[in-house]
């Protein structure tokens, strides 16, 4: 599915490309000898043979442009998740490396996070080359990376990094506000907390604030995170900010039984937070890589029902009174 959840990080590698292509929304990269480059063009819930390239009769024109083009395109970019761990730590190796890049290939920018990282990082409007429909460009040279953090295995290097550019850089504070949050997707299309009210106003009684992340800057979302000292959260893209929490902030990550993955665990460890997890009511088992892809995108999409004797029950272990 794209989403290979392995026991460490995937190896990450730069390949320079002389007179390598670029292809479709996606941003698929094709080698010179017309070889598709799986690693730096997945398609999510497709195998590498499933490509939609592959169903297509006829490119569209190629475009030759005379400059070291670096893709950083991901078919999820609009995801926090992905933009941040997997698309703005390829800039950050890259620089690591003192490769020099003339202009960067994205996928579609829609969201105003991506133009707010990207202007942190110094990656103007100028240097942005942005796939559509119609793209199909030949670079003097491709610099490709694989995805960083696809594995959910996410290294720590790219944590700090993100925690130095968002927080530490910009000399974020903590507020007074947010010391206790419980973090909503009642505004998301999929895996939603069922009995939301009932959970918030359980947690009113302990002082929690429920707070919408969507539409935030990544720099409010910083200084949310930077300010808890308790997060409740179901699974999703708003935990990457806990690349942002203090050590020994108290995380408790909200999961359907059909949909239970290691990641912002992961996280957690690299900042010495406090993180547990509460598997929602229901019957089943999580679904693993082997599973129908029909069975992992209903897990996947699966919401919660919490159940509020055992989130008491997790909150009192927790030391939350």
């Amino acid at each position: 599915m794209g989403w290979p959840q392995l026991v460490k990080p995937r190896p990450h590698y730069i390949v320079a490309m002389p007179m390598g292509r670029v292809w479709g929304e996606n941003g698929a990269v094709i080698s010179p000898d017309n070889k598709l480059i799986w690693d730096a063009s997945h398609e999510i819930m497709t195998k590498p043979h499933e490509h939609s390239l592959f169903s297509q009769q006829k490119l569209p024109p190629v475009t030759f442009i005379p400059e070291n083009l670096a893709v950083l395109t991901h078919m999820e970019g609009y995801s926090y998740y992905f933009w941040m761990f997997d698309v703005l730590a390829r800039i950050e190796l890259l620089r690591r490396n003192d490769i020099q890049i003339d202009r960067y290939v994205f996928t579609s920018m829609t969201r105003a996070f991506q133009e707010e990282t990207l202007l942190r990082l110094g990656v103007t409007c100028e240097k942005q080359i942005i796939c559509d429909n119609h793209t199909h460009i030949q670079g003097l040279e491709l610099i490709v990376t694989p995805l960083v953090a696809d594995t959910g295995m996410t290294p720590k290097w790219v944590c700090e990094f993100l925690r130095e550019e968002f927080l530490e850089k910009p000399g974020i504070k903590p507020s007074r506000d947010f010391k206790r949050i419980y973090v909503s997707r009642g505004d998301a299309k999929r895996r939603q907390v069922k009995n939301e009210q009932d959970v918030m106003d359980y947690l009113k009684r302990y002082g929690f604030d429920c707070v919408l992340l969507d539409g935030l800057s990544v720099a409010e979302q910083a200084q949310i995170f930077f300010s808890a000292e308790v997060v409740i959260a179901p699974h999703g893209a708003a935990l990457t900010n806990l690349v942002f929490s203090k050590p020994g902030t108290k995380v408790i990550e909200l999961f359907s039984p059909l949909w239970l993955r290691h990641t912002y665990c992961i996280i957690s460890q690299h900042f010495d937070l406090d993180y547990s997890r509460l598997i929602g009511i229901g019957h089943g088992s999580s679904v693993i890589l082997s599973s129908p892809l029909s069975d992992i995108q209903i897990a996947l999409e699966a919401d919660i029902t919490v159940n509020i004797g055992q989130l008491a029950k997790q909150l009192r272990a927790a030391g939350v009174h």
